[in-house]
């Protein structure tokens, strides 16, 4: 192999790298005719502050990079979820022997990244879903660490909010030995810097999202922003917790999706679980008002499901029934489940189908210690349904 041979092997890769690589005023230039493909050359030029000779050349190396094609500025997007929320670093105690209260329990201390949207954002980033993430996170070492632990997952943080003399979210958790959370302390508090204000300057990003998904970390202020005005955008919204769930409350009709489990239904819908026909009654109550759909996990007992057209029961073979799993650590389950409703969303599944798959989600992550299993993916979810027989009609 010549030399010359070498030489120009190389001189091909970096080109084709350079030329997938986009500069940050690229992407900006990108973003803003994704969300406007007529915008005109001074129309992009006052937007960005910057000379339409200059507007021009940057339109033209997007074309030549394969990002723009052809008049009109068509551009080559895929469709995208934008996720609203808490980032947090998780940190994990596991211990095999029933924990002893007011005492020093032995076991081991994982930390992992996590948060309800940040953790929904790479589940559905390993199911193959461009996601972008728009969270708050200091500029400290677990705020780095929670950032680069997202460019390592494919998730976008080019919207996030980097704050300085911040302290990054922390979730501290307690496993009993039977992998569910017996304990648990969280200080999201930095979420509070993702104000309705915040949210609004993004409003071209959440214009073109196929879908948009939030936690209650959110201020009410900034949820009903984006309830208000995200009107053609499927929204999922997920309670997080009782507490945090219920400012909720006023603005339920206005959640296409809503996920939640039988505590965080009860404190919505003010109707105690007792049995089968009280859960149909909640989730009649959350259709009244608007809601189209309604998840609602019920554990080991499966979930209950409704829109418009049907309701039911879904309860999966007990977990390493059938795959040989063990319940590790509940803590991402619920998160893995609204991943598996969002792609089911995108990808367009009946609800029945939708309940399954992300059932089949929620099974992979309880046998992970982290939060988010590292084997997530189509493919293994889709041989859960295999071997169960519940392949998607």
């Amino acid at each position: 192999m010549s030399f010359a041979y070498l030489l120009n092997t190389c001189l091909f890769l970096y080109t084709e790298i350079m030329i997938k690589t986009l500069t940050t005023r690229e992407r900006e230039v990108l973003e803003i005719i994704t969300h406007n493909p007529l915008i005109s050359q001074k129309e992009l030029a006052d937007r960005l502050g910057i000379t339409r000779s200059s507007a021009a050349v940057h339109i033209s190396n997007l074309i030549k990079k394969g990002h723009i094609a052809g008049k009109g500025y068509v551009t080559t997007q895929d469709p995208y979820v934008v996720l609203a929320g808490a980032a947090n670093l998780d940190i994990l105690g596991f211990t095999k022997d029933p924990l002893i209260p007011r005492d020093s329990n032995p076991g081991h201390v994982r930390m992992c990244p996590g948060g309800v949207s940040r953790n929904i954002a790479e589940n559905l980033s390993r199911l193959g879903v461009r996601t972008e993430l728009i969270t708050a996170v200091g500029n400290g070492i677990a705020g780095k660490y929670i950032l680069e632990n997202c460019a390592s997952e494919g998730i976008s943080t080019r919207h996030s909010l980097i704050l300085q003399d911040a302290t990054s979210s922390i979730y501290l958790a307690l496993m009993d030995n039977d992998g569910d959370m017996a304990l648990a302390l969280s200080d999201m508090s930095i979420s509070d810097n993702i104000t309705k204000e915040y949210l609004r300057k993004k409003k071209d990003l959440f214009d073109s999202a196929t879908v948009i998904v939030a936690d209650t970390c959110l201020s009410a202020e900034s949820l009903e922003y984006l309830l208000d005005n995200t009107h053609k955008t499927i929204t999922c919204i997920d309670p997080v917790s009782v507490i945090k769930g219920r400012k909720l409350i006023p603005m339920v009709g206005r959640i296409h999706t809503l996920k939640m489990n039988k505590l965080e239904a009860e404190a919505l819908s003010g109707i105690e679980k007792t049995d089968n026909d009280s859960l149909r009654r909640t989730g009649d109550y959350f259709l009244k008002k608007g809601t189209q759909r309604v998840y609602i996990t019920l554990g080991a007992e499966g979930v209950f499901y409704c829109s418009a057209e049907t309701h039911g029961f879904y309860a999966p073979p007990p977990v390493g029934v059938v795959n040989g799993f063990s319940v590790v650590n509940a803590t991402g389950a619920g998160d893995a489940f609204m991943a598996g409703v969002v792609f089911a969303s995108l990808n367009q599944y009946t609800i029945e189908e939708t309940v399954r798959f992300s059932s089949a989600a929620a099974g992979l992550a309880l046998s992970s210690e982290s939060t988010v299993n590292p084997d997530m993916s189509r493919v293994l979810i889709e041989q859960t349904l295999k071997n169960r027989g519940e392949t998607k009609s």
